[in-house]
């Protein structure tokens, strides 16, 4: 709940979805998964960042 706008719900949530948090070799992986990174789509030469 330390993530600017995640309540008490959405904490559990996340708890629900991720079952065995051991499964992620670190926190980079964990965000990932739960889609809180941006990406970056790349084509060719130019690179452009999903949403």
């Amino acid at each position: 709940m330390t993530i600017p706008g995640v309540d008490y719900p959405t904490a559990l949530l996340f708890i629900s979805k991720i079952g065995d948090i051991s499964r992620f070799p670190g926190a980079n992986k964990l965000a990932g998964w739960l889609d809180l990174v941006p990406k970056l789509g790349e084509s060719g030469e130019k690179a452009a960042r999903e949403e």
